[in-house]
This record gives structure tokens, sequence and C-alpha cells, in this order.
């Protein structure tokens, strides 16, 4: 995650080592204010910039909350209609990954791909 004011960068994270982890943490940081606590000024040209890799971490996070690793080995080792049915989800996420724009990890498009019962 790349956060910009303009074109300047002002932070830089690796991917899953956020620690503006929400849309509403990265809106509060727009805000600055006095020494009373008031907000004085709003920065409207702050964007957030995801990367390719932040994308990949979002995903594979999401695929290991429903088939954890050992859970995808014995799946296909196994086979059968549960490896058609991880399947199917892993290349759901996978196409979300690669869309163009790259997606926004934020926005819920993510937590709508599930698997299968």
């Amino acid at each position: 995650m790349i956060i910009r004011e303009g074109e300047t960068i002002l932070y830089r994270s690796l991917p899953g080592k956020y620690e503006i982890a929400t849309q509403e943490q990265f809106e509060a940081i727009k805000n600055v204010y006095d020494d009373e606590g008031n907000i004085i000024h709003v920065k409207e040209d702050l964007s957030i910039q995801w990367e390719l890799a932040d994308i990949n971490w979002f995903a594979g996070q999401h695929i290991e909350k429903y088939y954890p690793l050992w859970k995808q080995s014995n799946i296909t080792r196994e086979g059968g209609d549960a490896l058609t049915r991880m399947d199917t989800f892993i290349n759901a996420v996978r196409a979300w990954s690669n869309t163009t724009p790259l997606p926004n990890p934020w926005s819920g498009s993510l937590e709508v791909i599930i698997p299968e019962e």
C-alpha cells in the first residue's frame, strides 16, 4: 500500500503489514487537528495506491481462511467433488486479484467470494 499526498509518497508498507487497516482509518488520517483536537483542515488530496503484492496478500489470506494449506493438501490428495469446489473458489479469488485496474481490498468485493457448500 502506498499513501500519497498529490504525487508525494507519504507512507509505503510491506504486503500484510498495514498500520492503516481500514478505509475508516485512512479517512481519519486526512484530518489535521489543532491543539484542542478540533479539525482545522482536511487533506483532500490523499490517496491509496494498491500494489499487486498487496492484492495477492489479501487474496492469499482469503483463500487460507477457508482452505488452510493442510486442508488444500488433503483435498488435492483425495480429489473428487471437494477438489472441484476448492478449485472453483481459488480460481474465483485469483480472477478477483487479476482484475484491471487492481481491486480495492477494502471494498468488500473479495468477501463475497465464498466456497460452495
